[in-house]
């Protein structure tokens, strides 16, 4: 992972917090199209790469954090605006664990 990804994936978030499915955002984080449509966390696929992304920055740049901390804030708080019955920190570890299992 190097430092011009992470800062692309960043720049790829949308104005009000989330990110859009899109084949370059895919690519940069290592995930298929099908994997996103096998995720059953949302209908809405905006939530459904919202979280596969943050769960990617806190897989691959945990040392980072402090870089990434407000953008985090800035998605998690557009996520808990869309009427989710799951709570965002569980279907963030959904996500990680589905993709990224330890």
């Amino acid at each position: 992972m190097d430092d011009d990804q992470m800062m692309t994936v960043l720049s790829l978030q949308q104005f009000q917090g989330q990110w859009m499915i899109s084949a370059e955002l895919l690519q940069l984080v290592g995930i298929v199209q099908e994997d996103v449509e096998k995720m059953d966390i949302s209908k809405d696929q905006s939530i459904v790469c919202t979280a596969i992304v943050l769960g990617w920055l806190m897989e691959m740049y945990p040392h980072r954090q402090d870089e990434w901390e407000m953008i985090e804030t800035k998605a998690l708080s557009w996520m808990s605006s869309h009427s989710q019955t799951t709570p965002v920190e569980e279907v963030i570890q959904q996500t990680t664990q589905a993709l990224w299992p330890h």
